[in-house]
């Protein structure tokens, strides 16, 4: 089974298992019986129905008609969740071939004959990270020499936060891809990631010097050129602001990335 595939199989299991859980303690919680209603000439009755037998409920006793009416929609939703987690598991089960599977299973000969539904997983990544290769910008001499933990240079210690969040998680990136934008040519990004159960790739930004007037200036005029340019913020744009008073923090990058990129 697609290991991708997989795992959102296996992250509906464990809501359902959740909720599951919740519902069940809810339920021993409430009144005995289940709610019926009656409307009549627009005047609505109720009830609560416990082994055939029917009681009359004043409207004014709010607290039991809302208790049952939810107490009767949990037992659906238990219902519903299990018998959804029973083909959950029947399906994770049996191990189902994907599409990258059959394609996998054919000689190099015949893979080279045909065009897949879609490429596998590691083989469309190694494809994206070729298409995003270019020169390095190069660094001045009296740029300091900082290293990420795959070993390349990069300009700022937030830019080796981000490059190494992105190795710690998994997801294939580029450090200062070349971008074309309208209205101002090519363009260096800081970061392009790829979103690989997506496909996606989302380019990332960070603009170390808020605290300075001419470049935050500078970096809203940059942002007004990638909104023309049809990028979409906080969808295949990602930004992150830092000032000398407010550094980067680790788990600001890390929620951006288990959100956008996993």
């Amino acid at each position: 089974m697609n290991n991708n595939f997989k795992n959102l199989l296996d992250a509906r299991k464990r809501y359902l298992e959740d909720v599951l859980a919740e519902k069940k303690g809810f339920i021993e919680q409430y009144p005995d019986g289940n709610l019926r209603t009656m409307t009549y000439k627009g005047y609505t009755s109720y009830y609560s129905v416990r082994k055939g037998i029917k009681k009359y409920i004043s409207r004014k006793d709010v607290e039991t008609i809302k208790k049952l009416a939810q107490k009767d929609y949990d037992l659906k939703i238990l219902n519903a969740a299990e018998e959804e987690l029973r083909l959950l598991d029947e399906m994770i089960e049996q191990q189902m071939s994907s599409a990258e599977e059959i394609y996998n299973s054919l000689s190099p000969v015949r893979q080279k004959l045909v065009t897949p539904v879609r490429l596998p997983d590691d083989e469309f990544i190694r494809q994206w990270l070729e298409s995003k290769k270019c020169e390095p910008m190069g660094f001045d001499d009296n740029d300091p020499e900082i290293l990420t933990a795959e070993g390349y240079r990069v300009r700022s210690k937030s830019e080796q936060l981000w490059a190494d969040s992105f190795d710690r998680f998994n997801v294939p990136h580029v450090f200062e891809p070349k971008l074309y934008l309208k209205g101002k040519g090519w363009v260096r990004p800081d970061f392009v990631g790829l979103n690989v159960r997506e496909r996606k790739e989302i380019w990332v930004e960070h603009f170390g010097m808020m605290d300075s007037l001419s470049y935050a200036n500078d970096n809203v005029f940059k942002l007004h050129i990638y909104e023309r340019n049809g990028f979409v913020l906080g969808d295949d744009l990602l930004i992150t602001l830092e000032t000398r008073k407010f550094p980067l923090e680790v788990k600001s990058v890390e929620e951006l990335i288990r959100k956008h990129f996993l």
